[in-house]
């Protein structure tokens, strides 16, 4: 006898007894979470079909409960079926803007189908949501610089660093994107700054000496006292 078995078996009786309590309506929600618990125990033990069974039957009560929505699209997720996944992600967004957990898995999704816009345009509304998210941040920064839009990507390490200006990460990766547009002298800016927070960490010795290295670089490009050096 499996323990998912088991656990179901009590997460049943919990039920049951809520069914039978003079004090049900008090307990929809209760109710609710016990139902999505065992959801998980089902797709836990792999029964799928009975796990969106039972997500489905809680939206049949409650079209628009966020923990039911998103996790019946992580299933489709999980089951490939990312368009259905997408359905239910934009319902979940719709009846929630506020809450960035629908707009995040949105934008993983659209990153995998290649759609890069509406994955940016997802990440940036997490961003106006909760400005102190980081993964956002770094995750759209990353989306610009696939797409070639460097500027945009070092304007969101910008914006990041602003409510955080002591981001070793932000400081380093817009420095390279400075360097990488010929923009020596904000790429040094960047560098020496990245170098002033990092001094005393052990574990940035090798991005130091790469910030000092492309330091040096730069002045020789900048002034042009070697034709034809690239790096």
């Amino acid at each position: 006898k499996s323990k998912y078995k088991e656990a179901l078996k009590y997460i049943d009786n919990a039920l049951k007894l809520m069914q039978k309590s003079k004090h049900q309506v008090k307990l929809s929600a209760a109710n609710i979470n016990y139902l999505i618990l065992k959801a998980k125990i089902e797709a836990g033990d792999n029964n799928i079909k009975q796990a969106l069974t039972i997500l489905k039957s809680i939206l049949n009560k409650d079209p628009y409960n966020l923990k039911a929505l998103l996790f019946i699209a992580n299933i489709y997720i999980y089951e490939n079926n990312l368009k259905t996944a997408v359905f239910y992600l934009n319902i979940a967004k719709m009846q929630n803007p506020k809450n960035i957990g629908p707009y995040y898995m949105l934008s993983k999704i659209y990153s995998v189908l290649n759609k890069k816009q509406n994955a940016e345009k997802n990440l940036a509304s997490i961003i106006s949501i909760d400005p102190y998210f980081k993964k956002a941040y770094f995750r759209l920064a990353a989306l610009y610089i696939l797409d070639r839009k460097i500027k945009k990507a070092v304007s969101i390490f910008d914006k990041y660093l602003k409510i955080n200006p002591y981001s070793k990460t932000a400081l380093y990766q817009s420095a390279i994107l400075e360097y990488a547009q010929k923009r020596y002298p904000q790429a040094r800016k960047r560098f020496l700054d990245f170098i002033d927070i990092s001094s005393e960490s052990k574990n940035n010795f090798r991005l130091i000496n790469n910030a000092y290295f492309f330091i040096g670089i730069s002045y020789i490009l900048e002034n042009k006292y070697k034709k034809g050096l690239t790096f």
